[in-house]
C-alpha cells in the first residue's frame, strides 16, 4: 500500500471526483485495517492521510500553468515502503532543576525547570520509493 500526504482541499476534490467511483472513506474499511492518524480515505491503492501541514507552494512561475485562482499549488507526497526511516529515541535523558537552584538569577526560588533530551534521526533511505504530485485545486481554498 503507498499512503500520501493531502492537503484538506485537495482531499476534497478527490472526495468530489464521482466519475470513477473508486475513492472509498477510510471509515468503510476502519475494521479490517489499522487506520493511520489522519487517514481520511484511499483511492487506487493509496491510503490518503489529511494534514494542515502539506506543502502548499503559492505562485512560482516554474508551475504556472497549474495555478489557479487563488495562487497556490498543492504538492501531496506519495511513499511506498522503505522510503524513510526512523530512529527510537535512544540515551533518553530527564534533568530536573528544584526550586531555587537558579542561584542568584532566582533570588525568591521561584523557578523550577525539567527538561530532556535524547539522540533521534530520520533519514530517506530510497528517494526512488516516493513521488511529489504538484498540482491545483478545483475551489479556491478560502
Amino acid at each position: 500500500m503507498w499512503v500520501a500526504v493531502i492537503s484538506p482541499d485537495s482531499v476534497y476534490d478527490l472526495q468530489g471526483a464521482t466519475t470513477t467511483g473508486a475513492w472509498i472513506t477510510a471509515n468503510q474499511y476502519a475494521g479490517s485495517d489499522k487506520l493511520f492518524t489522519g487517514e481520511v480515505g484511499k483511492l487506487y491503492g493509496v491510503r490518503f492521510l489529511q494534514s494542515r501541514n502539506a506543502y502548499v507552494k503559492n505562485e512560482d512561475s516554474t508551475y504556472q500553468s497549474a495555478i489557479t485562482a487563488s495562487g497556490e499549488i498543492h504538492c501531496t507526497l506519495i511513499t511506498g515502503a522503505d522510503y524513510f526511516g526512523v530512529t527510537t529515541f535512544q540515551n533518553l535523558e530527564t534533568f530536573w532543576k528544584d526550586l531555587g537552584s537558579a542561584g542568584t538569577a532566582d533570588p525568591t526560588n521561584k523557578l523550577a525547570s525539567a527538561a530532556w533530551k535524547c539522540t533521534f534521526g530520520a533519514r530517506v533511505l530510497n528517494s526512488n520509493f516516493a513521488v511529489s504530485l504538484y498540482h491545483s485545486i478545483g475551489r479556491n481554498s478560502e
